[in-house]
């Protein structure tokens, strides 16, 4: 006698009921899917963990470049000159403009008011005359020789065709230490 597998089966049909066989194979089908589903979502748990430990390393290095420019800041603020120093410094810019030919007729300089910051700045106005060479190396000069200078304003004015000289206006800006002097 061969047995089928249609007996058993409906066997198990008629022992069971339409609806518990029902509930069973829905039963077989739900833990496929549950199957199914955990590995899919363990597969997008990697990758969050994976795209996480991505943006954590991402985000420790932006901190770690913000801490070495606060470094360098400090740094940057322990090169300035001291704010007794300023008067000095003008004095260096005028000899400088001495030596490159600029005919200074007048020299200004002020501290501007400090904030609570560990910089300060110095207005420093020069009016002369001179040609453009002769300009341009004075400010090429002062940048080299003063790292804490900065051209702020430029003025070239020409009386007429025929002169060679200009009349020359400039504002520096000089960073200084603002803490002790």
């Amino acid at each position: 006698m061969a047995l089928s597998f249609r007996t058993p089966l409906q066997r198990l049909r008629k022992s069971l009921g339409p609806r518990t066989l029902a509930a069973a194979l829905a039963l077989l089908l739900a833990a496929v899917a549950l199957q199914f589903w955990s590995g899919y979502l363990r597969q997008g748990t990697d990758r969050t963990g994976r795209e996480t430990e991505r943006i954590t390393q991402h985000l420790k290095a932006a901190s770690d470049a913000a801490r070495q420019q606060q470094v360098s800041q400090v740094e940057s603020v322990r090169t300035l000159p001291r704010r007794s120093e300023v008067a000095d410094q003008v004095f260096k810019l005028a000899e400088l403009a001495a030596e490159h030919r600029l005919t200074l007729t007048n020299t200004e300089y002020s501290l501007l008011p400090a904030a609570a910051a560990a910089s300060a700045q110095a207005k420093i106005h020069f009016t002369g005359s001179a040609t453009y060479g002769d300009t341009q190396s004075f400010l090429e000069a002062a940048q080299g020789d003063l790292p804490a200078l900065r051209l702020q304003r430029i003025s070239l004015e020409r009386r007429k065709i025929a002169d060679t000289a200009l009349e020359v206006g400039l504002e520096f800006i000089l960073f200084y230490r603002s803490g002790q002097p």
